[in-house]
């Protein structure tokens, strides 16, 4: 993979992210001012997404380190290793920090997860926004 296209995926994945976790949150303000929920509950989930976010963007920018050294290893086999170990390190961090906020404050915990799910819908719509953007 060329190192400009690399680029150019990884801000594409952050864009879709970050505007995956504001709509969410719009989406739970205006949750909250139709149904009049508790604003404890509110800022509860409003925190897990803006933990979320930042989980997430810490999870992307390992990715593409992760993937920057992956490309330079001569054996496939040692390269497929280093893949799977730093992946399980990541997602076991995820999972570990995820378990802790939701045994803290279940919403928060909750919505952490729901918010690092905009990694995978950037991943998906890189494609589309790509050409949108960069041509």
């Amino acid at each position: 993979m060329e190192n400009n296209d690399f680029k150019k995926n990884i801000i594409c994945i952050t864009i879709v992210n970050v505007i995956f976790n504001i709509a969410l949150m719009i989406f739970f303000f205006i949750l909250f001012l139709l149904h009049r929920l508790d604003i404890n509950l509110f800022l509860n989930i409003f925190f897990g997404l803006i933990v979320g976010l930042i989980i997430g963007s810490l999870m992307i920018i390992h990715m593409s380190k992760t993937l920057n050294e992956f490309i330079y290893f001569k054996n496939e086999n040692q390269a497929i290793s280093f893949l799977r170990k730093r992946s399980i390190f990541r997602y076991l961090i995820f999972v570990v920090f995820s378990l802790i906020l939701s045994f803290i404050k279940p919403y928060v915990g909750l919505m952490t997860v729901v918010s690092v799910f905009g990694i995978k819908i950037g991943a998906y719509l890189t494609p589309i926004i790509k050409n949108r953007i960069f041509c």
